[in-house]
């Protein structure tokens, strides 16, 4: 459902019928689930909905006044319609949009400019733009410290929640997301002031360029060589 209690509803009733893969610390997974609840945890400690608390912690402060997680807010103004490749070629994404009980697991629409307000506060160790902190900044260097690496990989851990990597002495943090028909690469390198966003609306060959593009930039900002080809996750950990 799209209403206001689709989060409860899905960790009440659906996530305690769902497999438990493997106990809890035992490795790392990508698991959306796990958002998810945390998200849930959010509802529980504020008393409103999920998308209530990410406007008021981060939304707001941050100034991202058009990124938005509600669907009515999005077609009243400009935004890409997602496309994946079919038989014959590229296509129309149908359905666009993912339930709003997944919401914690990144179901935002936003655009360039706003994200790199979100990195500019990671880059700050938690100093929004105006000079406000929103995030203590150990905090902030918590986050994208290695915690725990991928096994069989050369250079990606995994922090809190960021994709950390080291490449020629540079480490990066990142994270890329993937909804219907929709790719996004987010990377920086703090020690270097360095961010890099990239929304495409195609799957899978948004992620595709998003390597070539990542892997030009790290060349031409950062001065990686041959290096520059190992920067991302897809890189990192195959996929």
């Amino acid at each position: 459902g799209e209403d206001d209690d689709a989060i409860r509803r899905l960790v009440n009733e659906k996530l305690p019928d769902l497999p438990q893969i493997a106990p809890l610390g035992m490795f790392p997974n990508y698991n959306n689930a796990a958002i998810v609840l945390l998200g849930r945890l959010l509802e529980v400690v504020e008393g409103t909905t999920y998308r209530e608390v990410i406007q008021h912690l981060q939304l707001d402060p941050l100034g991202m006044k058009t990124s938005t997680y509600d669907v009515a807010e999005v077609e009243r103004g400009h935004f890409s319609l997602g496309y994946h490749s079919g038989p014959d070629g590229a296509e129309l994404q149908t359905p666009l949009y993912l339930p709003r009980s997944i919401e914690p697991a990144g179901l935002l629409w936003s655009n360039t400019r706003e994200q790199l307000l979100w990195a500019r506060l990671h880059l700050a160790d938690g100093v929004a733009p105006d000079g406000t902190r929103l995030l203590p900044a150990y905090t902030a260097q918590l986050m994208r410290r290695a915690h725990t690496p991928f096994v069989g990989t050369s250079s990606v851990q995994m922090g809190l929640t960021w994709f950390v990597q080291e490449v020629g002495e540079i480490r990066f943090a990142q994270h890329i997301g993937d909804t219907f028909g929709q790719h996004t690469t987010f990377v920086m390198a703090p020690d270097k002031g360095f961010g890099l966003v990239l929304l495409t609306n195609a799957e899978p060959g948004g992620a595709s360029a998003a390597g070539e593009v990542l892997a030009a930039a790290a060349r031409s900002y950062l001065g990686l060589g041959d290096d520059a080809a190992h920067v991302g996750i897809g890189r990192g950990i195959g996929f």
